[in-house]
């Protein structure tokens, strides 16, 4: 019998990044022939959250030598070597995680700090950096992106959030233009190096959706072909999408495919794009 494996990510050279067992270990399997590569996990499962094209992985473990038996966040090195990443507050007694790394070195994620889970960053020397001390003393926050430009992304217990090292983190519904009014933006997820956010939120009618934030503004609901602008195309786009049983159809996010959805993408349509 096969062990229980999951995928967590795979890079642009084809590598990818497993958990393999339960208790699951992390393994990097190559893209052609070669060993998988196990990472050092000092006798105990160690949680992984990504693997750069460079072959760096970034996430946490409990039983790091020097890690007092406190979940700490860990970067695995390309050469098999690991290194444990400094702390926002050496007395909390954590966890810290490790999220994501982007190809210049620069980790995002998150640690606590008196008590709260704080929005983290880690320079290329591993050294913490408090990237939610913007929001103030009280607001949990997490950072769950990075793009190679150095912008990171994510949540707090306010919303979603935006990092840069010049403006610190903000929060994300203070940066949309008028496209963005009446959403809730729970949830900032990734950012790639175009700066398009996409996450989680809720709409202005409460549903829940996903949304995806260009250049300061939401983008268009009803552009199901991506051209940004709205055509006849958009319509045929969301024809295959109902008649294929795609949830991108659901429209008006009841969780089926009905005549209800054909409506609210009309409605949508005629919304326009801003």
């Amino acid at each position: 019998m096969c062990p229980a494996t999951t995928a967590i990510a795979i890079n642009a050279n084809g590598e990818t990044l497993l958990q393999v067992g339960d208790p699951a270990l992390p393994i990097v399997w190559p893209t052609g022939p070669g060993s998988p590569r196990v990472l050092e996990t000092w006798g105990q499962p160690a949680q992984v959250y990504d693997l750069t094209d460079s072959g760096h992985i970034v996430g946490a473990s409990n039983a790091h030598p020097s890690g007092a038996g406190k979940t700490r966040a860990i970067e695995w090195r390309p050469d098999g070597s690991a290194r444990l990443l400094g702390r926002l507050d050496e007395t909390a007694a954590g966890p810290d995680f490790a999220v994501e790394r982007n190809e210049s070195g620069l980790i995002v994620g998150q640690a606590r700090q008196s008590g709260v889970t704080r929005a983290t960053v880690w320079n290329t020397a591993g050294i913490a950096l408090d990237a939610g001390e913007a929001l103030g003393p009280t607001v949990s926050s997490s950072l769950l992106g990075v793009n190679n430009n150095g912008t990171a992304v994510g949540q707090s217990s306010r919303g979603a959030i935006m990092w840069t090292s010049a403006d610190g983190a903000r929060y994300l519904h203070d940066l949309v233009d008028e496209t963005g009014m009446g959403w809730t933006l729970l949830i900032a997820q990734a950012i790639n190096d175009n700066g398009v956010i996409v996450g989680q939120g809720i709409d202005p009618r409460g549903r829940p959706r996903g949304f995806a934030l260009v250049s300061g503004g939401l983008a268009c609901q009803a552009d199901l072909d991506g051209d940004g602008s709205l055509t006849i195309f958009d319509f045929l786009a969301f024809q295959n999408l109902f008649d294929s049983g795609d949830a991108k159809a659901d429209f008006d996010g009841d969780g089926s495919l009905t005549i209800f959805d054909f409506l609210a993408f009309q409605n949508a349509f005629d919304v326009g794009c801003g």
